[in-house]
């Protein structure tokens, strides 16, 4: 067996794991808030004892904490997570609406960064201490020290005042209807990642192009093109990698402040309406899908990682060591 596909492997052992982990601290989390679960289904409607007890039999919640945990993700695992306490429809097709909006989100802004980042992070190496580097640099650093979720406000007012009939509300009915209202918000999305990836490309290009084997290559009378591209940047690559993976974490918590600017109908919607109901299906299920997108990008980066870098299939470590 391969070093690369024993790295799989050993990747594998540590992502399922990880995931039953998490998704034990989440069910408990939510269970010693404190907060009953028959309380939320009533709402401000009286019962009796006799209504209560068919409830809490109806949705198991008579059986052990342990045994309750047992039942959600055996059904998570087959795809159902429950019903709704309030609304009493499946989790999982409120999801199923909502996930494509929010993956969307996290995945195109995380392309259009990195593609954009990466560029302009080897343009600036490239240009070091000209105009064009410190040009990049400024501008990087204005869009680090700007949230997300602010430009996404001052972008949308500008919109709304300049071009009045773009819309930016209503269902998403077709694919067309999906890329359009997506578009804006991934690229808010992306800039504070390109701005960080930028910076990092650069640092990194820097340090290969000043190396030994970049020289050796240029002496030998290689084109620049080929030198950069093919040499320095593969090397350069392995940071990027990391950063990138950091920065989706903080990409799909920054995904629900944005999806609330633009009113996108993504899991951030639905998950802070549940959290303010102590809707716990709903909660808890939101919660363990966006671990899940978290983990699985996090996952696919390392196999990316330890397809550039050789060096990493043999230690074992990914992006996260």
């Amino acid at each position: 067996m391969g070093n690369y596909k024993r790295f799989v492997i050993r990747r594998l052992l540590i992502f399922f794991p990880l995931l039953v982990a998490a998704s034990f601290i989440i069910f408990f989390a939510l269970r010693f808030s404190g907060t009953d679960p028959v309380s939320v289904m009533l709402g401000e409607r009286q019962a009796t004892d006799e209504v209560i007890a068919a409830l809490r039999e109806q949705f198991h919640l008579n059986e052990p904490l342990i045994a309750q945990y047992g039942r959600w993700i055996a059904g998570a695992v087959s795809g159902d997570f429950g019903v709704d306490y309030i609304n009493r429809q499946s989790v999982a097709s409120s999801i199923a609406h909502r996930l494509p909006v929010t993956i969307g989100l996290i995945v195109f802004s995380t392309l259009i960064g990195v593609a954009i980042a990466v560029g302009l992070g080897v343009l600036s190496a490239v240009k070091q201490n000209t105009i064009v580097d410190r040009t990049i640099s400024v501008a990087v650093l204005i869009l680090v020290s700007i949230p997300s979720f602010l430009v996404a406000i001052v972008a949308l007012l500008l919109i709304t005042f300049f071009a009045p009939g773009v819309a930016f509300t209503g269902a998403i009915n077709s694919v067309g209807d999906y890329f359009s209202r997506l578009m804006l918000p991934s690229f808010i999305l992306a800039l504070y990642t390109l701005a960080i990836v930028t910076r990092v490309t650069r640092s990194s290009m820097i340090i290969q192009l000043r190396s030994a084997y970049a020289a050796s290559a240029v002496a030998k009378g290689l084109p620049g093109r080929f030198v950069i591209w093919k040499h320095c940047f593969r090397n350069a690559l392995v940071p990027v990698l990391t950063i990138v993976t950091i920065f989706i974490g903080s990409s799909i918590s920054a995904a629900v402040l944005v999806e609330s600017v633009f009113s996108l109908p993504g899991l951030g919607g639905l998950l802070t309406q549940a959290i303010k109901t102590n809707n716990y299906p709903v909660v808890q299920a939101c919660l363990l899908i966006l671990l899940l997108v978290f983990l699985t990008l996090g996952l696919l980066a390392d196999l990316v990682y330890a397809a550039v870098d050789p060096r990493v299939r043999k230690s074992g470590k990914g992006v996260a060591a």
